[in-house]
């Protein structure tokens, strides 16, 4: 077992603690969605981080909501290039639900539903990270090499204005964000952006394909064992090990759950999509034997259904969106871009005749 961590400074009584989590997590006691992916868990090391059990009851939350409506805020100024820039939000809150567990009316009973809560809640956030490298990966396909539109897209999720986790109220959800980011010509703003909520909405309804997910997988793990091979990570695993909500005296113990938990949904995934693609294979050698005389057989494509009941769970159809835009509102010149373009042409001829006439004026000196 690794040891206990060192007692925190005393603090006034009554004192109420600011919350001030870290990227990608609620706080110290949180336990991030990918500590060795997106967000990260080097900020847990900051001695300001960690709180204790009592610290977090007393620490007074960020007083934050999601736009309980679907809004959007375009906004124009003047810039350099032309070029815009969107984010899309969906709001997240991840958490086990009480309903689905019986009561515990003993105290053992009680701790072990406690424990499965802690672990329901942990799970959803590795699904989280699946789900944002799926989505990614889905709209880098759509939008940059299919349609030419951009350069690269962002899935973050973002939990730093969550209230901190405590043992004590397992049933406390971790809450946060999703957000799609993105840089594009300002003509394709309106379009891009509702290729992604179809995207989104069909990764909801359909699910992702056996590939897609397989491919999520890759990355993922790829990630966390580059990750693992760094003292970052593990300064940062280890301190959220001691501040998790699981914490039960032995760190090690902790960090073994968390792995175990992920590679037990990791492999769930992968074994789900093999599955889905010999699935598929089959349905398609039988539709071949049918549809002979009709010529070309119909194309299967192997869904995930795991996946596809983490985004219809974690981004609902009637979650609200929130989207915020900025667009050049002129050029350089406090003209359109026609203007901008015209000023330009009259300055290269204007440039061009003034060289050639120094240079017939040089000839003449010359003779």
């Amino acid at each position: 077992p690794l040891l206990p961590p060192p007692p925190l400074p005393a603090r006034a009584p009554g004192a109420a603690t600011a919350s001030a989590p870290a990227s990608g997590a609620a706080s110290g006691l949180s336990e991030g969605p990918s500590e060795g992916g997106r967000e990260g868990s080097a900020g847990w090391a900051r001695r300001g981080c960690f709180l204790s059990v009592a610290e977090a009851s007393a620490a007074t939350p960020v007083a934050f909501e999601f736009c309980p409506q679907s809004e959007s805020r375009h906004l124009k100024r003047r810039m350099q290039a032309p070029e815009s820039r969107i984010e899309i939000c969906w709001p997240l809150s991840l958490g086990g639900d009480p309903s689905d567990l019986p009561a515990a009316p003993r105290a053992a009973e009680a701790s072990k539903r406690s424990r499965e809560l802690h672990l329901a809640r942990l799970r959803d956030s590795f699904l989280v990270d699946f789900v944002c490298t799926v989505l990614e990966q889905r709209l880098r396909e759509k939008l940059r090499f299919k349609m030419g539109a951009i350069y690269g897209v962002s899935v973050d999720v973002n939990f730093s204005l969550s209230p901190p986790l405590s043992r004590a109220a397992p049933e406390a959800p971790l809450i946060g964000h999703l957000s799609v980011s993105f840089s594009c010509a300002p003509g394709t703003l309106d379009l891009l952006e509702q290729t992604v909520r179809h995207e989104v909405a069909s990764l909801r309804e359909a699910g992702p394909t056996a590939f897609e997910v397989l491919s999520a997988v890759k990355t993922t793990r790829t990630s966390r064992e580059e990750e693992q091979r760094t003292n970052k990570y593990w300064l940062g695993a280890i301190a959220s090990a001691y501040n998790a909500p699981r914490y039960s005296g032995d760190a090690s113990a902790t960090l073994r759950e968390k792995e175990d938990l992920w590679q037990e949904l990791a492999a769930a995934l992968e074994a789900e999509a093999n599955k889905a693609k010999v699935d598929a294979k089959a349905d398609a050698k039988a539709g071949s034997s049918e549809e002979k005389a009709d010529g070309e057989a119909p194309q299967v494509e192997p869904r995930v259904i795991l996946l596809r009941a983490a985004f219809a769970k974690l981004l609902p159809a009637d979650a609200p969106c929130a989207v915020v835009s900025i667009q050049p509102a002129s050029s350089t010149f406090g003209g359109p871009p026609s203007v901008k373009a015209a000023a330009l042409v009259a300055l290269g001829a204007a440039g061009v005749a003034a060289a050639a006439w120094l240079l017939v004026k040089a000839r003449r000196s010359w003779r």
